[in-house]
Order: structure tokens, then C-alpha cells, then sequence
């Protein structure tokens, strides 16, 4: 009567629980990364069937899941496979095995799993307690194996570096963009077999492949060395942005190309994002300028950095000179990092300023260039103005502006053109350095 009231509470028990595991197990809602398969491959000295069942009913969560070979509407390429083998009456000092490993699709080995006995009266139960049935058993341990093994073999991206040649570009321009440091959660390098799928809001990406679902969307596969694409900017006509946006998303596609086509890849977690600039101006220079003048019982001295937006107004070809000159109006510009100082020796007082004042009225800038070589040789500085406001008793007010003629010094004369230098007129030293972003005929 004892053992008859022990067994209903068991018999319910193990109800119960097949009841919720068969749930737990086929419920694909409760996977938070990405579901992987598997299959059992090959098996030496087993009954295919019932170890099977007994690997799949250990196996089995929400993201790990064993089918069976044969297709069928819910077949998937597996990721990963299973083999299995069970040795007795083997020669040596161990006399059973039970052995389980488990690999990658590629035949790369993941883990590997086996209970020995030296005792030659041993049974496969004996084997199987110790491999799945014991509250320790060693398989048991391992699960859910996509937390235990999987997330550390395959090293999902979870970040990456966006490092585009130029974070500022003119409508139309295009850069070369290479994305680095491709990591999982931990910092270890991913994986060369994961794969990243590249976004862009307005502009366009040339390179990688096009995905089925939307060809503007465009994947690759991690490899072991940097990814490099094109990134266009949207043209001026289609687009008045200011900005465009690279969006990077790592997916749970893993598996080769030929076994599951890139453009199928699909989208999981955004793991990174880079802001590119979009400048609607034909031209924008900086300029950096310091000034030093000694005066008999004192000294002034200024610094100021200009950043101007200009636009194309005309050009005219001086061909006895063999040059052509752009001509440019300002649009707008501002004026960053400046100070001043004014130093009385004798006196042995110091004022300081930062407060700045800008004058409205501005001359643009011109650019020549060769006529047959096409690049620059001289430039006309834009006239800008302005004054320092001192807060002394004197209310002191410094001006200060940039002006003058400069040779072309640097860049590619075309599209980056620099100059500057150091001029000494009489107690004035006046430094200069500046250039220009050329936006046209790109």
C-alpha cells in the first residue's frame, strides 16, 4: 500500500514534467538570442532512435533545438551536428566508453563529452545515469548549451568601429569607409563566419551584398580582416539633409554562403552607428591666425580661428596668364577660439578678453588656378572683421581681421587647398594658417 501511494505522486510528477519540458521545448518565444540547430550525425554502437531522443530531450531550449535528417516543412540547415559512439569490452585499463562531441557544420570540434568505467561489468545504464539521467550528470551540466558553449564559440559582433575617410562630405562625394574591431560582448574578436549587415539612411553603400528584402541594405561576412565599403552621399537634388546616419546590425546568420545565400541574411541588434555630415556649400575654409605686437613699454597679441561657408558666384579666364579665378561669396562664418591680451610692462598690468564682436560686412574669396594642370597657385583670403572688448576703464577696443594674397602651399590643390605662413612688418608678427574644402567639380 506504501509503495502504491509512493508511485501515484511519482507517476504524477514525471507527468507533469514531460508535460511542461515538451512545452518549454517547443516554445520558440522564449529564445532572447538566436536559435540555433542541430543534428545527430553519425553513431557507432547505439540505437539511433532512442539515443536520439535521449540527447534530444537533454539538448533542447528555446534556441537549441535537434532535427532529424529527412527534410520536411520545418527542416533548416543545422548549424551544428552531433556524433555519438559507445565502446565496451575495449583492451587497456578503461573497459566502456560513452562518447558525445559536438561541432560546428564545418567539422570544427566544439566539445566533447564521455563517461569511462574500469569495471568490465558496467552496463550502457550505468553510462547513461552518469552521461543524462543523475541530477550531476555530465551532459547536464552544459545546459542550455547556446549559453554554456555556443555564445563563446561563435563570438557574436555585439560592437565595431566605423572609420570613415571623411566625417563631412558635399552631396554626391564618396568616401571609403572601414569598419574595424569587430567584437563580441566580452572584446573578443567575432568570428569570421558571423556576418553584419550595413544601413545608410539617405545615401547609398557600394559593396557587400544586397539583401532580398531590401537591396539598400547591403551584408558581409566578418572574415578575418577589416570590412571596407563605398559610401556615397545622397545627391543635392534628391536631398536637402544635413546629416546621414551608417547603421551597423550583426545577424544570427552563421552558416557558409553556399549553404545559406547571403542575401537572405537577416537583421538582429543594432551594434553600432556613425554620423556623416552632408555640407551644401561649394567651398569652406578654416582659418588660424596669431598676432604679436611689441610696442616700446608693451605688448598685444590675438589669436582667432575663422570657419567660413562659401558659395560659387563666378569665374573668369585670364588666358595671356595662362590661370582662371573662382570667385566665392560668403555665407555665413564663425569665429572660434579667440582671445586677447594687452600687456602694460611699465605698469606691470595684464587685460584679457575673449568677447568678441563680428562686423557684418565681408569680402569673398577668390582661388586661381593653372589653366592647364587645373589646381590652385593663389588665393585671395576673405575680408572678415572684427573687435576684441576689453573690460578695463578704457573700455579697450582691439580690431582684428584676415585679409591678404597667399601662394597655395598644400593638399591637392583641387579639392584641398592650404596655405599660411609668418609675416613680420615692422613690431607686428602675424602667423596664418589656413584651408580650403572645394566641393566642386567633384
Amino acid at each position: 500500500m506504501n509503495k502504491i501511494k509512493l508511485f501515484f505522486p511519482a507517476l504524477l510528477f514525471s507527468l507533469l514534467f514531460s508535460i511542461f519540458f515538451i512545452a518549454f521545448a517547443t516554445s520558440g518565444d522564449g529564445c532572447d538570442g538566436c536559435k540555433r540547430t542541430a543534428v545527430l550525425k553519425e553513431i557507432i554502437g547505439l540505437e539511433r532512435d532512442s539515443f536520439l531522443s535521449r540527447l534530444t530531450e537533454r539538448a533542447t531550449s528555446p534556441c537549441f533545438h535537434l532535427q532529424k535528417f529527412g527534410g520536411g516543412p520545418e527542416w533548416r540547415t543545422p548549424e551544428y551536428y552531433f556524433t555519438a559512439s559507445y565502446e565496451t569490452d575495449m583492451k587497456g585499463q578503461i573497459k566502456s566508453r560513452l562518447s558525445i562531441s559536438l561541432y560546428f557544420e564545418d567539422g570544427e570540434l566544439i566539445h566533447n563529452w564521455k563517461t569511462e568505467s574500469e569495471r568490465p561489468s558496467v552496463t550502457f545504464h550505468w553510462h547513461l545515469q552518469k552521461m543524462f539521467i543523475n541530477p550531476s550528470a555530465l551532459f547536464r551540466k552544459w545546459i542550455p548549451l547556446h549559453i554554456t558553449l555556443l555564445n563563446d564559440f561563435e563570438k557574436q559582433p555585439s560592437k565595431c568601429d566605423i572609420k570613415p575617410d571623411k566625417e563631412e562630405l558635399f552631396p554626391g562625394q564618396e568616401i571609403k569607409v572601414k569598419l574595424s574591431n569587430i567584437v563580441d560582448f566580452e572584446g573578443r574578436n567575432s568570428r569570421e563566419f558571423n556576418r553584419i549587415v550595413v544601413q545608410v539612411e539617405k545615401g547609398e553603400i557600394i559593396g557587400g551584398t544586397p539583401l532580398a528584402s531590401d537591396p539598400e541594405l547591403k551584408a558581409f561576412q566578418v572574415g578575418k580582416e577589416d570590412i571596407t565599403f563605398t559610401y556615397v552621399a545622397p545627391d543635392e537634388e534628391n536631398s536637402q539633409a544635413t546629416e546621414d546616419k551608417i547603421v551597423i546590425y550583426n545577424s544570427c546568420d552563421i552558416l557558409r554562403k553556399d549553404e545559406y545565400p547571403m542575401p537572405k541574411t537577416g537583421l538582429k541588434d543594432k551594434i553600432a552607428e556613425k554620423i556623416i555630415k552632408l555640407v551644401h556649400a561649394d567651398a569652406m575654409m578654416t582659418i588660424s591666425q596669431k598676432v604679436v605686437q611689441n610696442l616700446g613699454g608693451g605688448k598685444i597679441s590675438w589669436e582667432a580661428k575663422e570657419n567660413v561657408v562659401l558659395k560659387y558666384k563666378d569665374a573668369l579666364s585670364f588666358d595671356d596668364e595662362g590661370t582662371f579665378t573662382e570667385y566665392y561669396d560668403v555665407t555665413s562664418w564663425k569665429l572660434t577660439n579667440a582671445k586677447a591680451t594687452i600687456k602694460d610692462l611699465e605698469k606691470g598690468l595684464t587685460w584679457e578678453t575673449q568677447q568678441t564682436e563680428k562686423d557684418d560686412f565681408t569680402v569673398g574669396l577668390s582661388i586661381t588656378f593653372n589653366s592647364k594642370t587645373g589646381k590652385a597657385t593663389e588665393v585671395g583670403i576673405p575680408n572678415l572683421s572684427f573687435w576684441f572688448l576689453f573690460h578695463n576703464s578704457l573700455k579697450t577696443i582691439l580690431p582684428g581681421m584676415t585679409l591678404g594674397i597667399d601662394d597655395v602651399k598644400g593638399g591637392d590643390g583641387i579639392h584641398e587647398i592650404e596655405g599660411g605662413g609668418t609675416q613680420v612688418i615692422g613690431s607686428v608678427t602675424y602667423e596664418e594658417k589656413w584651408n580650403i574644402k572645394r566641393y566642386r567639380n567633384k
